[in-house]
């Protein structure tokens, strides 16, 4: 199966990494309770597209669409076939190209100079609250964009982008190939005002496989690379602004080319990819919902 529930299952997290008290529990109380509630280790045939139960391929440039991340000046036209299952033991690679002349897609901006993909589990499987991570090893190259992140699914319903919320849980430059961005996006703090934070790796992000990941609770979500905390923002640190964040968000995956954030790409480029080996979503000492639709 592509994709595991474990209802009965508790893992307990490596105490070392995150500390009781990040997660609301005393000290006293030892490492906190994990539960794992879903996980994605895209198990399948190699080249079948992920499971379509709980992933939705999307497709476009986003222009008629006015889908949120798709406003960005960014390059690339999304199609399904560019997400596909490794085969083996699991993982999904997200590949981004330079279709050939008679290939290319018309885009806002004329006819696409790159082919990409996105998939997210919008009206079929959502979260709220504990711990979201992803093993991801992202491409390499000037110019690409790849990300990990969440929307609020009250966008379903109609709710204005940034109304709804918006939580990435890891961005990556190209351009600057150290660099993991975290932020959120709500009323007043959106796009280049986003609540934003940037580590870096010693080594480029290309070269191998990082844990991203966020811990969030009511009013309060940090995040997290390879299990060790770099960034937390609180309800407070945006009053008298709205925290969006207390309410269920649905996955987004993609691999964007340009844009705002991606920046200038490599004239010398031809193909990038991002390999995603999982996700997990663990219940943090009882708080964690995962609904499917």
């Amino acid at each position: 199966m592509i994709r595991r529930i474990f209802r009965g299952a508790t893992i307990a997290l490596l105490p070392a990494l995150i500390a009781p008290a990040l997660l609301g529990a005393p000290a006293a109380e030892g490492a906190p309770k994990l539960k794992l509630l879903w996980s994605e280790t895209f198990k399948g045939k190699a080249g079948a597209a992920p499971n379509p139960k709980f992933w939705n391929s999307e497709f476009g440039d986003g222009s008629a669409q006015n889908i949120p991340g798709w406003g960005n000046n960014e390059r690339q036209f999304y199609k399904a076939d560019q997400a596909k299952l490794i085969g083996g033991t699991g993982g999904l690679s997200i590949t981004t190209k330079r279709p050939a002349e008679a290939d290319q897609p018309l885009c806002y901006y004329g006819s696409c100079d790159w082919i990409s993909a996105r998939i997210t589990t919008s009206k079929k499987v959502s979260f709220q609250y504990g711990l979201i991570e992803a093993r991801i090893k992202m491409p390499s190259g000037g110019g690409t964009w790849p990300a990990f992140w969440l929307l609020g699914t009250s966008l379903n319903n109609k709710v204005a982008w940034p109304a709804c919320g918006e939580i990435d849980i890891v961005e990556a430059q190209g351009n600057n190939p150290v660099n993991v961005i975290g932020s959120i996006h709500g009323p007043n703090y959106a796009g280049g005002a986003a609540k934003t934070f940037t580590t870096f790796t010693d080594a480029e992000l290309s070269e191998d496989y990082h844990t991203y990941g966020i811990l969030w609770a009511p009013n309060k979500i940090s995040w997290l690379l390879d299990g060790k905390t770099y960034y937390t923002q609180k309800k407070s640190d945006v009053a008298p602004d709205a925290w969006p964040f207390n309410a269920p968000f649905f996955m987004i995956l993609n691999l964007a080319m340009g844009g705002n954030l991606g920046g200038d790409i490599d004239p010398m480029l031809d193909e990038g990819t991002m390999n995603v080996q999982w996700i997990k979503y663990s219940s943090v000492n009882g708080q964690g919902k995962v609904t499917y639709k």
